[in-house]
């Protein structure tokens, strides 16, 4: 108990060069994002001839649970996507955010056999986490009305890359036009430790995020696993490190 009471916070520091999304759509714990469909939905509800009310998902501990972990992105701006068999083009309302395409060879078969493209969304924002620790990425079904694109599981640590795009599964097998809304969140981010997050925002100006981001990518292949191996070298030498 008295461990835990002394355990320093984790700190999340999120920084951006869009104005509009620091103001409008910024990073915020997933507790301020609930469905406006489930706060709709009583907590009981008779089913057939019982003589009792049955609980809805409104008491699911599992639901509950999951919105008082980590953190969501939300869409920065509107985006359509028009997406078949050939391929897919898409449009951003603010007509400077992009899409990268992940070329079937880097992702392998499995995309084919799902019959879907892989794409990934590059965020506005840099992510630095102040602890050592795993973020899970986790679709926000709950959250969209659509089940024609998915936000692809994965795990990052935030203290060695600061990337925060955002990979996406759409279907190709008809076609299919996507409209997605600004704000609708499009990731959640849940860290794997029992200590308390706090999470800080800030707009910063282009030069700035340059510098955070370039500070990252020191190698020309697997930058990633090389940094992680260098920065727990460094805290295994740090004996103030915890």
């Amino acid at each position: 108990m008295w461990n835990k009471l002394f355990k320093k916070n984790v700190v999340l520091n999120c920084y951006t060069t869009s104005k509009n999304t620091h103001e409008l759509f910024s990073i915020n714990y997933s507790k301020n994002f609930l469905p406006d469909w489930w706060k709709a939905v009583p907590k009981s509800y008779r089913y057939a001839d019982n003589f009792f009310d049955a609980p809805t998902i409104k008491s699911c501990p599992g639901f509950i649970d999951l919105y008082k972990k980590g953190i969501m992105i939300p869409l920065w701006s509107d985006l359509e996507i028009k997406s078949d068999k050939e391929g897919y083009n898409y449009q951003f309302a603010d007509q400077e955010s992009s899409i990268e395409y992940n070329h079937p060879d880097a992702v392998g078969p499995i995309v084919n056999n799902m019959d879907a493209h892989s794409i990934k969304l590059s965020s506005p924002w840099l992510l630095d986490c102040s602890h050592d620790i795993d973020w899970l990425f986790v679709n926000p079904m709950w959250n969209t009305e659509t089940m024609d694109v998915l936000t692809v599981p994965g795990i990052v640590k935030f203290h060695h890359a600061m990337r925060s795009n955002i990979n996406l599964m759409i279907k190709k097998e008809l076609p299919c036009n996507l409209s997605l809304s600004a704000g609708t969140p499009i990731v959640q981010l849940i860290p794997l430790t029992d200590r308390s997050v706090e999470v800080k925002c800030h707009y910063v100006s282009r030069a700035e995020l340059r510098d955070r981001e370039v500070s990252m990518r020191p190698f020309f292949f697997g930058g990633y696993k090389k940094v992680s191996e260098l920065k727990e070298k460094q805290q295994k030498k740090c004996p103030f490190h915890h």
